[in-house]
This record gives structure tokens, sequence and C-alpha cells, in this order.
């Protein structure tokens, strides 16, 4: 998989930790949320709570010989899977279903969305063996909340990569290590302001506001945003911002 395709790690955990207080109410279960180029499905990027199993599954390119993925590329509803309905639909299948087995992998139900960048993406829960009868109950019943859920994290994933392509066009057309925004962000922390504070001063969302601080920890070469603020004081780095709220 190239390394460009949704690959920054700070946008990436956001959303993945978006996702697990979600989907944690479900208890005990796996999901996948990926995003696949359906122009050249080797491009696949995946956020989950089981790590192992989507190791195994990108390094040996599984998306392109999954039934579940194939039939998403002609699906905009959801669905259920397991291997017998998978059979009886006539699809193939491959060992990726037994190495599923290994991984307590054993049905699961996909939620499908197909986005104007020509990309596909996918937020699959997935249960075991021993997943109680009224959590499948729980999440079938819930089938338009993840389906929005779905929709909702990939609209928010596409504003911060859009971001931070923007981002990258304002730094290559004018110096300085911080960005205009990255100021803003850190000047107002500096002050006391709390995440919540600096979102409504700035009219972003929270996650805006994050994600633009991980960012200036990132070019500061700091542990958190504590130690930023400090050396931003220290290197006389940050200026102050008028909001409307001031």
């Amino acid at each position: 998989m190239p390394d460009s395709f949704f690959d920054n790690k700070n946008i990436n955990d956001i959303i993945n930790d978006h996702l697990a207080e979600k989907i944690e109410f479900y208890g005990d279960v796996k999901y996948a949320y990926a995003i696949i180029n359906k122009e050249n499905p080797i491009e696949m990027m995946v956020l989950t709570n089981h790590a192992d199993w989507v190791e195994l599954y990108l390094k040996n390119n599984y998306q392109l010989v999954d039934p579940v993925i194939i039939k998403c590329l002609s699906s905009v509803e959801s669905f259920l899977w397991d291997e017998d309905i998978m059979f009886k639909a006539q699809y193939k299948l491959p060992m990726i279903f037994r190495m599923g087995k290994n991984y307590d992998i054993k049905s699961g139900c996909t939620f499908v969305l197909h986005d104007y960048n020509n990309n596909m993406a996918l937020l699959s829960i997935m249960m075991g063996e021993h997943c109680r009868e009224e959590t499948k109950t729980s999440i079938l019943n819930d089938r338009d909340r993840l389906q929005s859920l779905l929709i909702s994290a990939h609209t928010k994933i596409l504003s911060l990569y859009q971001e931070e392509s923007e981002i990258i066009q304002q730094e290559k057309k004018k110096p300085g290590l911080l960005t205009s925004r990255e100021n803003d962000v850190l000047y107002l922390a500096s002050q006391g302001k709390t995440y919540s504070e600096i979102a409504c001063s700035l009219k972003v969302k929270e996650v805006t506001v994050k994600f633009h601080m991980a960012n200036v920890v990132k070019k500061l070469g700091v542990m958190n945003a504590k130690h930023a603020i400090n050396l931003g004081i220290e290197l006389k780095l940050i200026h102050p911002v008028i909001t409307d709220n001031e």
C-alpha cells in the first residue's frame, strides 16, 4: 500500500478515537473503517481496534479477493455477511475466511459509502463465535445509526485531509515555522483556553483545533501541547490573535 494514501497519523488517530468511542456501546466487537481507491484497490487505509488482523490483511492485499469488499463495490446499502451467506450468494470463499476464524471473526455487518473522490469507504462491525445475541440484535436495530456514523466519520476525515492539503500549500507560499491558524491555536492555548473554547473563538470544530495543535507539537519536536506552549513562549513564536469574542 502506498505510504501517501490517507497516511496522516494525527488525523487517523482522531477519527479512530471517535469511532472507538461510538462503537464501544456494543461491547466486545471488532470494527474496521476502511477507505479504498476504487481505481487502484491496492491503495487502502484501515482504522480498527483489531490491529493484528488488519496488519495481516493489508500485508497480503486481501482486499483484492475479499468477498465483502467485492460486494461493497456494487452496493450502496449495508448488508450482513458470514460464510454461509457469501456461499449462497455464489461468492468464492478464499483463504481470507479461514484466516479470519483464527482471529475470531465469524460474521459481521458492513456499511458502505462511495465518495466524490472515487473512493469507497466502509465500516464493518465484526462479531466472533461467542458474541451475545443481544449484541447482534442491537447492531441490526441500529443500522441507520451506524450508517450515519460512517457518513460523519468519512466527512470528517475528508475535511481534515483537505485542510491539511491547504495548510501544506500555504506553507509552500510563505516562510515561517507555524501557519497563522497554528499560531492562533497555540496563542489561545497559552492563554489558558480549553480546546472547546478555542474552537468557539476561532469558529471551527474542536477536532480541527486538536489537529492544528498536533501539528504544532510535531513541528516543535516536543512531547505535548504544554511543552509546545512553553517552547513557543521561550522562542517568541506566539503572536496575539484577535477574535470576535474579544
